[in-house]
């Protein structure tokens, strides 16, 4: 937000927040009880996770780059998940969490779409701490937390603010003229119409017909060129063997950076570096020939190159136990009007989210992604909240069942 409106940057106002929550939270009466967070897998394996981090720094590429990556940007978001799953004390909060995330997404989506404007190649151009093709994968995460807004149990007024915002997440995708965004919508918008039992199907099928007359009437002949691309992938410049910048070239060397450093990787936030010095191409560059320092453009590719086959288990394992845990959160018993509990239909949006960052991270370098950790934290706190018995009696939840 401070790059749009560089009077936070100036006030420090992300800065002093975070203070005041870190603070706040250790202030809180019961904050032994909000510890037990740290039981919870997914808080465990992102710790591990931080751990191959630093263990990777001494064998780094870069020593300096990763350690600066971890000090200065990782851990802050490891404490921002720490906290945030500590907090959740009643389900209000992980509410609340998520209309901030809708909140927020609208806001900067009006922000980008009134201070922006659509470059010669038909996609948003330069958008500060963004690309076009990372706000396309935030409004993809973003857009099952706006669908949650429209059950049964909303407010009036939730519902049409939630109809607002996915209208405006869909328009802002469109600009972004992302492929990998695209490919992610469909499958949030199946996991909707097919697994997102929360609203009646008539919803969910009139949800998803209403984002396809908004995608029709926003996206211009130009953007469904783009799309189209997608019918032949061996045309495009990413597949094999048709660029040595395109995505699956990029990917192949990466793989070979985790083959030849199977342990530790090649260091966090290193896997340019990598390809600009020990890539097959990097050689050509003492003849003056140009080499571009590529990211990843793939998070699992990514996070396997920088931190080995130990990292690459331990993301996957993690994004394995979230799932679970959403799941066992999600089949919970309906309550006694027959609607799916709150804690359950919100499972089911964080679902939704998680698979949308799964698809339209695989084409991006988001492994150690800020959003992706705020899911985590709500997911760690979604956790313990819903293995307490009290928490599911108030939802008409049932008996609960625990939820690791």
């Amino acid at each position: 937000m401070q790059d749009l409106l560089p009077i936070l940057g100036v006030l420090q106002i992300p800065l002093l927040s975070s203070l005041a929550a870190i603070a706040l939270f250790f202030l809180a009466r019961d904050v032994e009880r909000s510890l037990l967070v740290l039981r919870h897998p997914i808080v465990r394996l992102s710790l591990v996770l931080l751990l191959l981090m630093v263990l990777s720094v001494p064998g780094s590429l870069y020593p300096g780059l990763s350690a600066k990556f971890i000090l200065k940007d990782h851990f802050r978001t490891v404490l921002l998940m720490l906290v945030l799953a500590g907090s959740v004390r009643h389900f209000r909060d992980l509410e609340r969490y998520a209309a901030v995330h809708v909140a927020g997404g609208l806001f900067f989506c009006v922000m980008v779409l009134t201070k922006f404007a659509v470059d010669a190649k038909g996609r948003l151009g330069v958008l500060g701490y963004y690309d076009a093709n990372d706000l396309g994968l935030l409004m993809v995460c973003v857009t099952p937390l706006a669908v949650y807004f429209l059950r049964g149990g909303a407010r009036p007024l939730q519902r049409w603010l939630a109809l607002a915002a996915l209208a405006v997440f869909l328009v802002s995708l469109v600009k972004t003229g992302s492929r990998g965004g695209f490919l992610g919508l469909i499958a949030v918008g199946g996991f909707i119409v097919f697994r997102f039992t929360s609203l009646p199907r008539r919803i969910r099928l009139a949800a998803v017909a209403a984002a396809c007359v908004v995608l029709a009437f926003a996206a211009n002949d130009r953007y469904w060129t783009m799309m189209r691309t997608l019918l032949n992938p061996q045309a495009d410049y990413n597949w094999s063997g048709n660029e040595e910048g395109g995505r699956m070239e990029v990917w192949k060397r990466g793989v070979g950076y985790m083959t030849t450093h199977p342990l530790l990787g090649v260091g966090v936030s290193a896997f340019p570096v990598a390809e600009g010095t020990i890539s097959p191409l990097a050689e050509r560059q003492r003849l003056g020939i140009g080499l571009k320092w590529s990211a990843a453009h793939n998070s699992f590719v990514q996070i396997g190159a920088e931190l080995g086959v130990p990292g690459l288990i331990v993301f996957l394992w993690l994004l394995w136990v979230s799932r679970k845990t959403l799941r066992r959160i999600g089949r919970l018993p309906r309550g006694p009007d027959g609607r799916t509990v709150p804690i359950a239909a919100l499972a089911q949006s964080l679902t939704a989210a998680l698979l949308g960052y799964c698809v339209a991270g695989f084409f991006l370098s988001q492994a150690y992604s800020a959003f992706l950790y705020t899911l985590f934290g709500m997911i760690a706190g979604m956790g313990v909240l819903a293995s307490a018995p009290e928490s599911l009696a108030a939802q008409g939840g049932g008996t609960p069942r625990r939820v690791g």
